[in-house]
């Protein structure tokens, strides 16, 4: 309680002197240094690991990097969800977690790093799945979110880092990366610009959807402004990568460009065609700022919905399909040959357990499983899944994987500490070679992409009951 009150009175300390000259009408927000963030995080890691028999220790690089008062509480709500998230899930008696600060290009970059062992380095998976496998990121999102922040999971593979995070530096003026091309100024803000790169470095390829960019292991559209804005400069000789959390998009840019601080002029006339733009003020010049999640959502509206991050995980995309399957099949399509009701005969009702909150999905579901006389029990959460288990185990579990409480990896780990054998089976919005790594990270035995297809939902029980049955 002490060392609380010291760090509430020293922040205060810090903040004073500047609150009284802004009061005295000299401009500019309450500036303080880190200390009273790195305080307040030993106090919260001290009695995160009070009850347990474990060591934590935090450390800050940085420290002396001057930050607006008003973005502390920022900081250390979002810092401290992901420290929890990391000493829950990491096992051992030390954990050290180290927090790096540095400035760039105007913002704030965040870098938590530690000696966990629980990375998914490698995994490309997308910033949805990213998000399954971290549940406290949840909370940091709609912080970053509020003040147009950049979140990465795992950069460069999760070799150098678990997270990285921008947020602005001042509050009081737009802080932006800017480029002029004979007279044409645009800029993002530095909060959300991610990397510019040389226009030559970089894996780059060109596919049915356009050209892209292999950016920090992920595939990252790259297009040309002039295509979304017809006013726009559309050649480069670097690469701008902006970013709103885990969505991402670059671009081409000039070979110059710098910081720049100017005011918020507000919504105005768009300077180019296309989707309005924020202006701010610099050197008396209007300059438009590119909104990275605008023009993702411009982009895939001309391309496509590849890589959209719809929160139901692109469940009911193909519903009528799958609603046609199932009318066609009640109609007196036969069962495929290998349908889990040509396999149990003799045997008693096989039964297969639902894991999903979404209630129309559990439906059908339970509908294709009960089509093919085989006994569907639904559950909403993980409590409830595992309440069924320990009373009655099923021979096969079809989990969502995006639930909020992380089902599918929740079974999967519980299974296996209670040395329980039963086959998962996720469903995503993922597939191939990213749902194939997806269910070699959870430990699953197969998956489902959505939207479900009757066919192959039937074709991935028959096969994983069959085993069962064999055993």
């Amino acid at each position: 309680e002490i060392r609380s009150d010291l760090g509430v009175l020293q922040f205060f300390s810090r903040t004073i002197e500047p609150i009284i000259h802004r009061s005295a009408g000299d401009a500019g927000p309450a500036r303080s240094s880190l200390e009273p963030l790195r305080i307040a995080l030993w106090d919260f890691c001290s009695e995160l690991s009070h009850d347990s028999d474990r060591e934590l220790i935090i450390s800050i690089d940085g420290e002396n990097q001057p930050i607006d008062a008003h973005f502390l509480y920022a900081a250390g709500s979002v810092l401290q969800s992901m420290i929890a998230d990391i000493f829950s899930r990491c096992g051992g008696k030390k954990l050290n977690i180290s927090i790096a600060v540095s400035l760039r290009a105007g913002a704030l970059r965040w870098r938590v790093a530690d000696d966990g062992d629980n990375h998914i380095s490698d995994s490309q998976l997308d910033h949805e799945d990213h998000l399954a496998f971290y549940p406290g990121l949840r909370d940091v999102t709609r912080t970053l979110v509020k003040h147009h922040g950049v979140l990465w999971v795992e950069p460069g593979n999760g070799r150098e880092a678990r997270f990285e995070f921008t947020l602005p530096a001042t509050s009081d003026e737009e802080s932006v990366h800017m480029w002029d091309v004979d007279g044409q100024k645009f800029a993002v803000r530095a909060s959300q610009l991610c990397e510019v790169i040389a226009k030559g470095c970089g894996a780059r390829g060109d596919d049915s959807y356009g050209e892209f960019l292999e950016y920090d292991n992920r595939r990252v559209p790259l297009v040309r402004l002039d295509v979304l804005f017809g006013k726009a400069p559309g050649k480069g000789d670097l690469v701008a990568v902006v970013g709103c959390l885990e969505r991402r998009l670059a671009f081409y840019v000039p070979d110059k460009g710098s910081p720049q601080v100017g005011q918020r002029a507000g919504d105005s006339v768009p300077v180019w065609d296309g989707p309005p733009q924020l202006m701010v003020q610099i050197d008396g010049h209007r300059v438009p700022v590119i909104d990275p999640e605008s023009m993702l959502n411009y982009y895939h509206d001309l391309t496509g919905t590849m890589g959209s991050d719809d929160s139901s995980g692109g469940a009911m995309d193909n519903e009528s399909d799958l609603f046609q399957s199932q009318a066609a099949s009640k109609a007196g399509v036969p069962s495929p040959p290998d349908s889990p009701e040509s396999n149990a005969a003799g045997n008693e009702p096989i039964e297969v357990l639902v894991v999903e909150q979404n209630e129309t999905m559990r439906d059908t579901l339970a509908d294709i499983l009960n089509d093919s006389r085989v006994v569907a029990t639904c559950a909403v959460d993980v409590e409830e899944a595992m309440s069924f288990i320990h009373r009655r185990a099923p021979s096969l579990i079809i989990s969502e994987f995006r639930m909020p409480t992380m089902a599918a990896k929740k079974l999967v780990d519980s299974l296996r500490d209670e040395g329980m054998s039963i086959p998962v089976i996720v469903t995503t919005s993922q597939s191939g070679k990213t749902a194939d790594l997806l269910v070699e990270k959870l430990g699953a035995s197969g998956y489902l992409s959505k939207p479900l297809r009757r066919s192959e939902v039937t074709s991935q029980v028959s096969t994983h009951l069959k085993h069962v049955i064999k055993s």
